[in-house]
Order: C-alpha cells, then structure tokens, then sequence
C-alpha cells in the first residue's frame, strides 16, 4: 500500500516536471532574439559647461561620447546637459541611426556639430534629438530651444513638402529673438524647398554652394559634408563669433552680419 502511494506521488511529481519544461520551452519561444532588443543609450560623459554662445541643433542626434563634443556641451550647474531627446522624452540626445540619416534628414548630426565647434568656436552646443518626419517633433524641438534661450538654432534639414513645415514656421516666429540657421535644399532653389522658402525675418538661409569637407563623424569617423550641411556649420560658427564678440546685436544686425563677406 505505502509502495503504491510512493509510484503514485513519483509519476504525478513526474508529470509536474515535464509539464514545467513543455512551459518553459513554450516561453523561451516567444521572447525575441536578442538582436532585436533596441540598445540602451550610453551615458554623457561628465564635465562642466564650457561657456560661450548657446548654439541649438535640431538633428536625429549626436555621437556625445566624442570628447571634442561633450567638452562643449551646454551644461546646467548641476553639470546636466541641457540639450534634450525629443523622440524619448529623456536627456539623451543620442543618434541612434548612427549617423546614417538621409541628407535632407539631417544627415550625420554628429559630423555637423563637430564643425561647427571646429577651430575653437565659442559655442555651448544644445543638441536637440527630433523626428525629422514628425511636423509636431520638429516645432517640440524648436520650441525647446526657445525655452532655454538659445541665441542661434541649426535646422539641417529640409524638404519639397510644406505642409510639415507649418508648425515650424509658428514656433519659429515666436521667438524674434533667436536667428535660424537653414540649409538651401541641395539641387533645389530656394522658393521649391521648407522651410526656406517661408522667408522668415529670423532666418537665415544658407545656400550650398559646391564646397564640401572631411569632418569627425559618429563613432569619430570621419565623413564628408556635403554643400549644404558644411555651409550650415560655418555659418553657425561665424554667428557665434559675432555674438561673442558683441552679445547685444540683435536678429537683423547679425543676419546683415553675416550676408557680408567674411
């Protein structure tokens, strides 16, 4: 009687177990490969603010692990940095593509920031991470860099379609007091590409010319920029010379700035 009692409880414990693994290998079935679990953010490395003038760049991200970038990131007393992701709502503007967005998207954000701090530019870089296809994330971004007063914003991107640069042009506009950075549609004239072709007073557009150059790219490699994007950078950095140089000039005597020759 004991010795059937004891089979019994064995097969049924047996039964249990088989059971548990028939559930486990079920389970293990329906997780995803690893591959394609998105991959955390990395940290900022830490540092202060550099000091200088407050320069926003609206891009897909940048690469801050490069020493040369998170030196001149514009930090907060806390030693936060104040640019922002749009995307994921968190301090982490990180280029996530890798620096392969199209060019109309923004391109290599991490390469445009990097000349634009090239030569010792007296910026404190603000990079804002937005979807370039989201009209609402672009006017979020724009408006952000309104909110913590950035005196020049770099707008890499652009397209044929005007209906995604209406947001743009209202969140732009009201902020007299801060000049936009735009870069002419490659192959495109002025009037056939946004947001350049809104005309905005505190906006200036830069055409591409032909003159492209090597910069430090994500992961510090190193890409080309192409017409637009190089004529962005410079400009920027011009810009921000100027407002060193004089922090009072308003949005009309730095546009008249800039359109002389350098």
């Amino acid at each position: 009687m004991i010795l059937r009692l004891c089979l019994s409880l064995l097969c049924a414990c047996a039964l249990v177990l088989s059971a548990g693994d028939g559930f486990a290998q079920q389970q293990k079935k329906k997780r995803p490969p690893l591959s394609r679990v998105a991959p955390e953010k990395p940290a900022v490395p830490p540092d202060r603010d550099p000091g200088g003038v407050l320069v926003a760049l609206l891009s897909t991200g940048i690469d801050y692990r490069l020493p040369a970038l998170s030196a001149r990131l514009a930090r907060d007393g806390e030693g936060e940095i104040v640019g922002w992701d749009i995307v994921d709502n968190d301090r982490l503007p990180f280029d996530m593509g890798e620096g392969n967005a199209p060019t109309e998207q923004g391109g290599d954000g991490t390469a445009i920031a990097s000349r634009v701090l090239a030569n010792g530019a007296p910026v404190r870089l603000a990079p804002i991470r937005i979807d370039a296809e989201d009209a609402s994330s672009i006017a979020r971004g724009v408006r952000l860099a309104g909110q913590i007063r950035a005196r020049i914003v770099l707008v890499p991107m652009w397209s044929r379609e005007s209906a995604r640069w209406h947001l743009f042009v209202t969140a732009a506009g009201a902020q007299p007091g801060t000049l936009f950075v735009l870069s002419a549609a490659e192959g495109a004239k002025p009037e056939e590409a946004f947001p350049a072709a809104f005309a905005l007073d505190n906006a200036i557009v830069v055409s591409s010319g032909s003159e492209s150059a090597e910069s430090p790219g994500f992961s510090g490699q190193m890409r080309t920029l192409g017409p637009g994007h190089f004529a962005l950078a410079l400009t920027a950095a011009r810009a921000a010379r100027l407002l060193a140089a004089d922090p009072t000039m308003d949005v009309a005597r730095l546009k008249a700035a800039l359109q002389k020759r350098p």
